[in-house]
């Protein structure tokens, strides 16, 4: 375990143009004692590569080399350390080349004609999976290595962007894994001024842990089938309201509560976590959720109420939800371990297909 002083910063916005290092960070930095080091998320490796699919931000790329100007120009001799990892990058790049080669394939056979739905959805779920696979290692495996090179060359003081840090300091688990303790930590907002060209020191950002969350259950569907894995819903389903939205994208898992008779509880999905209340019977559920906002990144704060009938041959509820600018579809059924839930995202497309071919 190794103890350092961490600084989250903002390096880049599209709306604020470009940022310089704060007043605030530039005095901490002055105060260091002479031939201390500093780690920041950057490495200048990385304009030099040629790396498809990946634009490298000038507003975030000149901060940081700013910043690592006035490490170097201090007369205690800072030794600047760059904790960036290129290899995710590298990754990350072909991650996204593999969702580019796939959406223009899709693009050129519906150039051609009409496609059939299965093949529709095999490329719209590999597009989906590969966009995935590149965010979680842009934000998470490249986060890992960050501070495995934190942990290994031990600089008194990090700088890091934001999210990453401040992600840090609201998850003990992070903190615990990271194997490392900040002795004082700080971290900026946005500038609140249209023209403000420096972050301002404020509080983590909490909606910052709730996006990784939720990338972490989407990593879950696509890996093992379930959301939250480790523990075993009362029913699952899968919701659609827009036309290229994926079962995995749309996977959902209801709790109701041990020993709850009436039909309310927890839904959990892509979007976050929502109560909800109403009633099921062996022909048909009807219930209103409503996402909790600070455990979501849901923008409908507002009940949403589905309505669904029993499908005897397929085993599950079919039916629809208002949203109030449209409708949506959606199926659900009780869940009990051993449940294949691919074949029941599979199933699902056959369902809203049919569905809407009935409209």
């Amino acid at each position: 375990m190794i103890e350092v002083e961490m600084y989250g910063v903002i390096h880049g916005t599209e709306n604020a143009g470009p940022l310089h290092p704060s007043h605030e960070l530039v005095e901490v930095i002055n105060m260091l004692p002479k031939r201390s080091k500093v780690g920041i998320e950057f490495t200048p490796d990385l304009p030099q590569l040629s790396i498809r699919n990946i634009t490298i931000d000038r507003n975030s790329w000149e901060y940081w080399i700013e910043l690592a100007q006035i490490c170097m120009l201090q007369p205690n001799s800072l030794q600047v350390i760059y904790l960036d990892d290129v290899e995710s990058y590298k990754r990350v790049a072909s991650c996204l080349a593999r969702a580019g080669e796939l959406n223009n394939q899709m693009s050129v056979a519906l150039h051609r004609g009409p496609v059939a739905s299965r093949d529709f959805w095999d490329y719209r779920r590999r597009i989906y999976r590969a966009q995935l696979e590149g965010q979680l290692v842009h934000e998470v495996i490249r986060e890992h290595r960050v501070f495995k090179k934190i942990q290994e060359t031990e600089p008194d003081l990090v700088i890091l962007g934001k999210a990453h840090a401040d992600i840090w300091q609201l998850s003990g688990q992070t903190q615990s894994r990271s194997g490392i303790v900040a002795r004082d930590f700080r971290t900026e907002v946005l500038p609140s001024g249209r023209y403000e060209r420096i972050g301002k020191l404020g509080e983590p950002e909490k909606g910052l842990l709730i996006e990784r969350r939720i990338l972490a259950r989407k990593y879950n569907v696509l890996k093992h089938g379930r959301m939250l894995p480790a523990v075993v819903p009362s029913h699952i389903g899968v919701f659609q309201y827009d036309a290229e939205y994926t079962p995995e994208e749309g996977y959902f898992e209801v709790f109701t509560g041990s020993g709850n008779q009436a039909f309310q509880g927890h839904i959990y999905d892509t979007l976050g976590t929502a109560r909800f209340t109403g009633s099921i019977s062996d022909t048909e559920v009807n219930f209103e959720k409503e996402y909790i906002a600070e455990e979501s990144i849901a923008g409908a704060s507002f009940p949403l109420p589905y309505s669904g009938q029993f499908d005897s041959g397929g085993g599950f509820f079919v039916g629809n939800f208002d949203l109030r600018w449209s409708r949506g579809m959606f199926i659900l059924a009780e869940y009990s371990p051993g449940f294949d839930t691919k074949a029941f995202m599979n199933r699902s497309i056959d369902i809203f297909d049919q569905k809407m071919s009935e409209q």
